[in-house]
């Protein structure tokens, strides 16, 4: 199965107060690669994505 998503981790915080936004992809294994990072007001946990009200 082939598979690629956009993951905000909550579980992780930044120094400036931010998450990390990562591109999950699952090809052979799974992996994480970091792409921005965003507070977690400006993530829309349904869709999966930035809020549009917030600039990327």
């Amino acid at each position: 199965m082939k598979e690629i998503s956009v993951v905000l981790f909550k579980s992780k915080k930044l120094s400036n107060g931010k998450h990390p936004v990562m591109l999950r992809t699952y090809f052979d294994k799974e992996r994480y690669i970091a792409i921005t990072s965003a507070h977690v007001s400006e993530w829309d946990k349904k869709n999966g994505r930035f809020k549009k009200k917030y600039q990327n």
